[in-house]
Parts: C-alpha cells; sequence; structure tokens
C-alpha cells in the first residue's frame, strides 16, 4: 500500500469520519479566550495566545516551539461533542472542513498528523504527558492543570 494513502487512512479512521465531505467556512468569531475554549500545551514556551496565532496553530502553521520542542498539535475527533464549536470559533471551518484541511496539509507533506481524541478529558492527559502538545478544550473541562493553560492575549 502507498504509505500516502496508509496515511491518509490512519488520519480518517482516527478523525471519526470515513470519508470528509465537502464544508464551507464559518462566519467570524470572537478572539480565542472568547470562544469558551482554553487553550493548553505543554513545553511551548507560549506565555499567551491570542485568535489569530491559535487559528494558526490549530491550522498547522507551527512546527517547533521557542523551546526547541516539536509542535504536537491536538484536535478534537468527529466523536468529540465539542468539535462543531471547536471548528467554527477558533478555525472558522466546519468541523469536515477542519478535517479535509488537515488530510490536505499531511497529503502534501505539509504538515505531521494532528493527534484527534474523542473526549476533552483524553486531550488534557495527552497534553499532560506530552511535550510539545497543544489543545483547546471547553473552558469548564475538569481537571485541568494551571500550568498548562495559556492565557489569552485581550
Amino acid at each position: 500500500m502507498n504509505p500516502r494513502y496508509f496515511l491518509l487512512a490512519i488520519l480518517l479512521a482516527l478523525s471519526g469520519t470515513s470519508c470528509p465531505g465537502v464544508a464551507e467556512a464559518g462566519p467570524p468569531s470572537a478572539t480565542a479566550g472568547e470562544t469558551g475554549f482554553v487553550v493548553i500545551g505543554n513545553a511551548t514556551g507560549l506565555q499567551t495566545c491570542d485568535r489569530e496565532r491559535a487559528r494558526d496553530i490549530f491550522r498547522g502553521g507551527q512546527t517547533l516551539w521557542p523551546t526547541g520542542e516539536s509542535a504536537k498539535v491536538v484536535l478534537p475527533s468527529a466523536r468529540a461533542d465539542f468539535s462543531e464549536a471547536f471548528a467554527r470559533g477558533v478555525l472558522d471551518l466546519s468541523r469536515t472542513a477542519m478535517q479535509r484541511y488537515w488530510l490536505a496539509l499531511v497529503f502534501q507533506g505539509r504538515a505531521r498528523p494532528p493527534v484527534f481524541l474523542n473526549t476533552a478529558g483524553e486531550m488534557v492527559a495527552y497534553v499532560r504527558t506530552t511535550p510539545g502538545a497543544i489543545a483547546m478544550v471547553p473552558a469548564g473541562t475538569p481537571g485541568i492543570p494551571a500550568d498548562l493553560v495559556i492565557p489569552a492575549r485581550r
């Protein structure tokens, strides 16, 4: 099997979808701190994160952190109950468009595949144990360690 197709199959399986469809961009939204999500990161070196920076990071625009760690983007899978709100509120895309966008980046060799997880708790646990990992989870998510929170820049 061609390695690119194998990678696409794995990414599709992890994203919780079998075939991404056509999607459209959503309406503009507020800054990252006002979307109802909290940015969490482990060994990223980021002191704050505004909406534009978050959008860039979660669209694959960051490969290395100031700390020298590789950027490991963590995204909600299609099974996560907040994946559509995240995609629209942070990336200005639908959930399907977010998945298609990442599939294209990975297929073209322009980014490493993100980690897709099913719950906010799984995302927090992954970021806690993985240096270089970054995610956005709903603000009310229990168990977010204070040292992982990257405050929104206002």
